[in-house]
């Protein structure tokens, strides 16, 4: 029956049907240049529009037999004129109803907290707290970014705490970040709290291998040394300071890389920084103290645009 409708895209209504004109106006309309214009591929004539005024009543979707074109409604007013209904149409290309898509802005820089259910290459799964008292909701996997950039693929935990960022004003433009440690979030972590003993990790494809030291030290054979220098167990992705102990790396961190040939490698833990500032999470590091402030300002500017990106 009666009531207002709703339309995704330009209604196809199947009729046509000549229109009279009391006079019109042609223009190239600005949507032209708002899709991008000639660099998106888009024809010009496709955004050429006919604002035709006429006695005749058409319905946006109906197709106007004018000037011997068969050229689609795309838009229509109407007007009282000296006691009786005048209506402007809008002709054009069915391009020229092509609409930006419209995101929300209040989300923008915005962070929700949910919890890991799940983790698949680089990303993770999240049960989302404001989805509580909802089970059964499906856990989509949002891309993680770590304080390492790409360095050390230290994936959280399922039962881990992590932030959602909104970058932008789309759900999808949303990232995980920031990994906060609880309970059993982080268990590298907390292994080097209950033993109190030096971690190291190398990584190669999919495999890892962690050596445990004893205090700071770590020993290794003659033959595993070889190994680690000349590659075979990977790269050396990142190693571990005792509790208590600074989280900046030592004389015998940069001089291991360039034993390896490796520029960078990162740190894991709960510590002081060169700063005198209490820090926890990872850290990358150079052979020597200018490298590594160049390699965290390199990682900083890699975050820094996957974040705002796109905005």
């Amino acid at each position: 029956m009666g009531g207002g409708k709703l339309c995704v895209g330009l209604p196809e209504t199947g009729t046509a049907r000549p229109m009279s004109c009391l006079g019109y106006t042609v223009r190239a309309d600005r949507k032209f240049y708002q899709a991008g214009g000639e660099q998106e591929g888009r024809d010009r004539r496709q955004y050429r529009t006919c604002e035709v005024r006429s006695l005749d009543l058409f319905r946006v979707g109906d197709l106007a037999e004018w000037e011997g074109k068969q050229l689609p409604v795309c838009a229509r007013e109407v007007h009282m004129q000296g006691g009786h209904l005048e209506f402007t149409y809008v002709l054009a290309d069915r391009s020229w109803t092509w609409q930006r898509r419209l995101g929300n802005p209040k989300i923008s820089g915005m962070s929700l907290l949910g919890t890991v259910k799940k983790c698949a290459g680089e990303t993770v799964q999240l049960e989302l707290d404001i989805d509580s008292g909802r089970p059964g909701q499906p856990c989509y996997p949002w891309t993680w970014v770590p304080t390492t950039e790409n360095l050390m693929y230290m994936m959280p935990q399922a039962g881990t705490r992590v932030s959602l960022y909104f970058k932008g004003d789309e759900e999808e433009s949303a990232l995980a970040v920031n990994c906060i440690r609880s309970g059993e979030g982080c268990k590298e972590a907390d292994l080097l709290d209950v033993t109190g003993d030096e971690f190291n990790m190398f990584t190669n494809g999919s495999r890892r291998l962690i050596i445990r030291g004893s205090g700071r030290e770590i020993k290794v054979t003659k033959k595993m040394h070889n190994g680690l220098i000349t590659g075979v167990y990977g790269k050396f992705s990142v190693h571990t300071h005792p509790p208590g102990y600074s989280i900046e790396p030592g004389p015998r961190d940069g001089a291991f890389l360039l034993d390896l040939g490796q520029r960078r490698s990162a740190i894991w833990g709960t510590g002081v920084d060169k700063y005198g500032q209490k820090r926890n999470g990872g850290f990358l590091f150079g052979v020597d103290d200018m490298e590594t402030d160049e390699i965290r300002r390199e990682a900083e500017r890699v975050i820094m645009r996957k974040l705002y990106e796109n905005n």
